[in-house]
């Protein structure tokens, strides 16, 4: 008796977990955005587009890495006036751990001269969810990506991997995910840049006090990172890109958290070395506006010449 109840629930889970995952790829495909609740898939951030172009680009002068920071704060056509190419592979909200499965995909064929990453401390807090729903969406399905599920269930990561794997299996085709394109909020440059517009400057004047929360799993996935480029036989550069000054001196404890990244390598934080406005040089408190862009971006080339790290034709 007891035997046959396991047999019959043994096929029961089959058939359910079957149905499952034939209901969330049919529902995904077929669904209005509104009703997929669960099935979440980003549309902003233009990561599918740097995914795409991924393929038009080798052999790289430098592959900037990081999150919004990095995509909305480091303009491929301004290194490219000094003779310098790049590819920018941020995306939303990127934890360390999504930049390490990121880097195992595409450093190989991007093959840099130089790998920047931005260590804005504010993505060593995070859990990683919302990025990792950016990367499911727009990368591919590898091992990496279904251990990292594996390791931290959770059920829209779940969906959007049966999704995902789904498409690839079946070859279906991946929904657009450019609707900010053109538009006068934003535009995509080639390149990995998105270029963002704002009839305002959301300035704060004041800003609560706080400190940097570092997760250790965070901390652990920067470490292999290191591992990995290290390893390679990648250079690599270490950097925080500037915030708004309101906003970056309310943390206490700055000072701290740059020693830290520091032990990892050649580090600097731009914040102060770049004179910048935060009412005109800022779209909001973490957020460049395109003047500060070229303004932090100048810095950042002459830093890494006078380092020896690129030279340029210019």
């Amino acid at each position: 008796m007891l035997q046959k109840f396991i047999s019959t629930l043994i096929k029961f889970l089959i058939i359910a977990v079957s149905s499952y995952i034939l209901i969330v790829i049919i529902w995904g495909h077929v669904a209005p955005d509104s009703l997929k609740i669960n099935i979440q898939e980003p549309t902003s951030g233009y990561m599918k587009d740097r995914i795409d172009e991924i393929q038009e680009y080798d052999d790289v002068d430098i592959l900037f890495i990081g999150a919004s920071n990095v995509y909305r704060g480091i303009d491929p056509r301004i290194f490219e006036n000094h003779g310098i190419t790049i590819f920018n592979l941020g995306s939303n909200s990127q934890t360390p751990e999504q930049t390490l499965i990121l880097l195992k995909q595409y450093l190989g064929s991007l093959d840099p001269k130089l790998v920047v990453m931005d260590v804005y401390p504010s993505n060593f807090e995070k859990d990683g969810v919302e990025s990792m729903l950016d990367v499911i969406t727009n990368s591919k399905v590898d091992k990496d990506v279904i251990k990292y599920v594996l390791k931290n269930p959770n059920i829209k990561l779940i969906n959007a991997l049966i999704y995902k794997a789904g498409k690839q299996i079946l070859s279906l085709k991946d929904s657009d995910q450019t609707g900010e394109r053109n538009t006068a909020k934003s535009e995509y440059v080639s390149g990995g840049y998105a270029e963002y517009y704002a009839s305002e400057n959301n300035y704060i004047k004041t800003f609560p006090e706080a400190e940097w929360e570092l997760q250790m799993k965070q901390l652990e996935a920067f470490n292999c990172i290191i591992d990995l480029l290290t390893a390679s036989e990648y250079p690599f550069f270490l950097m925080r890109t500037p915030l708004a000054n309101y906003k970056y001196s309310s943390f206490n404890n700055n000072p701290e958290v740059d020693s830290i990244f520091s032990e990892y390598g050649e580090f600097y934080n731009f914040q102060n070395h770049v004179k910048l406005s935060d009412t005109l040089d800022f779209l909001d408190g973490t957020h460049l506006s395109q003047s500060g862009v070229h303004k932090f971006n100048d810095a950042l080339i002459k830093y890494l010449k006078d380092k020896n790290f690129i030279t340029g034709s210019k």
